[in-house]
């Protein structure tokens, strides 16, 4: 066995300990899990999507997540296993993304072709122009015709 595979084993046994303590709710486990996991998560995510809010609300969720589920988690590997979740969940927000910019592209076509658009502006025209119209009427014309 190589010194790598020994830190590798090292770091295994240390974070099955600490997945342990935060199933008893040991919140200082987590912080250290956190801690040593979150700038990693974050340039992974990176990589990929290059927008750093995004990229931090991603590894938030993710931890977010394994502390709400702490009590029911069964992980025997933590790195691959958050690392896997956020190649998960940077493909999620790449599918949202995606559906949001189609429906968006949609939406300002269907604008800017839109007759029913130039139709409410046309009518917006004819009531200004009928509102002007109304206003050059002598005073008695102008109450008949408003009454009607």
């Amino acid at each position: 066995m190589t010194s790598l595979d020994n830190i590798i084993e090292f770091q295994s046994e240390q974070d099955d300990t600490l997945l342990k303590k935060i199933k008893s709710n040991d919140r200082k486990s987590f912080e250290v899990i956190f801690l040593k996991y979150n700038e990693v998560l974050f340039e992974h995510a990176f990589r990929i999507l290059h927008d750093r809010e995004v990229c931090m609300d991603i590894v938030q969720e993710i931890f977010v997540w394994l502390w709400t589920n702490r009590e029911i988690l069964e992980i025997s590997s933590l790195k691959p296993y958050l690392l896997a979740a956020v190649k998960f969940q940077v493909a999620n927000y790449m599918r949202r993304n995606k559906i949001q910019s189609r429906y968006l592209s949609h939406l300002e076509y269907v604008l800017s072709n839109s007759p029913v658009i130039e139709f409410h502006a046309e009518v917006k025209e004819m009531k200004d122009l009928i509102q002007h119209l109304i206003e050059l009427l002598p005073e008695k014309c102008r109450h008949v015709f408003i009454l009607s």
